[in-house]
């Protein structure tokens, strides 16, 4: 019987399949909101601030507010770039389909794989 310590082996494929099962009907949720792209980031960005720091807070207790402190300019940049994509995600849906959008990204994550194989 494992300890609360170690690993659930089928945890992982849940959360994995799950995050997928999210991750493809976003687009189609996201195209059923009939409400401007700046209202969409608004609440999407409050929901998933209040959803991370509730995380945040059951993960560290009472060093929430330090655990935050030291993201560093690292976690500084990638909350940025994070929130700069999900304005460039939000915005190319409205433009164009679904299926467009997916696409563009997946070939986006194939080139950056190639050129990181690349300098190996």
């Amino acid at each position: 019987m494992p300890s609360e310590k170690q690993a659930h082996p089928w945890l992982g494929t849940i959360l994995a399949t799950s995050a997928a099962v999210a991750y493809s009907t976003a687009g189609y949720f996201t195209r059923l909101i009939e409400l401007d792209v700046p209202t969409v980031l608004f609440w999407r960005g409050l929901y998933a601030g209040l959803f991370m720091s509730a995380c945040i807070a059951v993960m560290h207790g009472r060093e929430t507010i330090t655990a935050i402190r030291n993201i560093g300019f690292a976690g500084l940049l990638v909350a940025i770039l994070s929130a700069a994509a999900t304005v460039c995600y939000l915005n190319a849906l409205r433009l164009t389909t679904v299926a467009e959008v997916m696409d563009q990204r997946h070939q986006s994550i194939h080139q950056r794989y190639a050129r990181m194989a690349s300098h190996r």
